[in-house]
């Protein structure tokens, strides 16, 4: 009645040999596995961020590339191609650049220039496809009713 419950005894903490832990070479080979094992599981799922070309798709181009960096001569001198089509002088500098696919691994820098259109298509497109669409549209449509 007056005796108190039994105190658990301390025990003495466990030593194990330092050949039982597993090596740093087993631990990287586990660490390995596991991630091969979970890159296995998510190759059936796709997404935005996952449909780059390697992967079988393309990636969406939310922007466009800046322009190329300019090529000299070795001399010094800026590199001059030789142009067989018209350069228009009206005022509009321009610049629109471009990847385009070109077969199947390879893609094309490709760029418009202002200078490489007449006045009115130059004006035109200084400004996005987005706000342009909707007034070419329409004049479009009064054009037909009109000339029906």
């Amino acid at each position: 009645f007056g005796s108190r419950p039994p105190q658990p005894q301390a025990r003495p903490p466990l030593r194990c040999p330092r050949a039982a832990l597993p090596s740093r070479a087993a631990l990287s080979r586990a660490m390995l596995l596991l991630r091969a094992k979970q890159h296995a599981l998510t190759q059936g799922r796709r997404g935005i961020a996952t449909s780059v070309v390697r992967m079988g798709g393309a990636p969406p181009y939310l922007h466009m590339p800046p322009a190329p960096p300019p090529e000299f001569e070795p001399d010094g001198s800026a590199k001059k191609y030789p142009l067989h089509q018209p350069i228009w002088d009206h005022g509009y500098d321009w610049e629109h650049w471009s990847l385009l696919p070109a077969g199947v691994f390879h893609t094309v820098y490709y760029g418009d220039f202002a200078q490489d259109y007449p006045p009115y298509w130059a004006w035109l497109q200084k400004f996005p496809m987005w706000v342009v669409t909707p007034f070419l549209t329409l004049w479009a449509i009064v054009t037909m009713v009109v000339f029906q």
